[in-house]
């Protein structure tokens, strides 16, 4: 009966000990902004290949939700959100994340495609296009606490509506890289 308490004793203490160990670890996982894909305007207007202000003052993103292989279920409908930016936030990157600009609404971020319009050309047919969206992760476990998401995929289609008067369409894979940001340009 003894021995039996002592075990039990042991264990419990071994339980504390491991626990206490876990308590004084900070996780520090970026975790909400793996999957992200981070886009900028380029502000080169006298090289030609940037924008001005008055073109990214106004930005309109447009979220189409795309049919996958096995999905039959009613899509939903696409929905949009408008992004005014001052001048002093022509530097600033926009997120294109699970939660950011959109809410989160319940289907996968690669689920659909992204359609960019500079405001000032409502008009032109000529938008950046994000299409064939991959976005994969593994949970790695970076000490015995700690457990993060890290993206081990990250593809997609660009298709740049403004260059040449002709669509150029570039396939990206960040796989496994750090965050980039990926400048779009005329």
């Amino acid at each position: 009966m003894q021995r039996n308490l002592l075990t039990w004793f042991l264990l419990l203490g071994s339980a504390l000990a491991i626990s206490a160990c876990c308590a004084n670890n900070e996780c520090v996982c970026l975790d909400n902004t793996d999957d992200a894909v981070y886009l900028k305007f380029s502000l080169d207007s006298l090289g030609g290949t940037g924008f001005f202000y008055r073109e990214l003052r106004t930005i309109y993103i447009r979220r189409i939700p795309v049919r996958g292989a096995n999905e039959t279920a009613v899509l939903p409908a696409p929905d949009s959100v408008l992004i005014t930016r001052t001048r002093t936030q022509l530097r600033d990157t926009i997120v294109l994340s699970p939660t950011t600009p959109f809410t989160s609404s319940g289907r996968r971020f690669d689920a659909y495609s992204y359609v960019i319009r500079l405001a000032r050309r409502e008009k032109d047919p000529k938008p950046f296009i994000i299409s064939n969206l991959s976005v994969q992760g593994v949970f790695d476990e970076a000490s015995g606490c700690c457990t993060c998401y890290r993206n081990s995929v990250k593809t997609f289609k660009l298709t740049n509506g403004l260059k040449n008067n002709k669509p150029d369409t570039i396939r990206y894979n960040f796989s496994g890289l750090p965050a980039q940001t990926l400048v779009l340009k005329r």
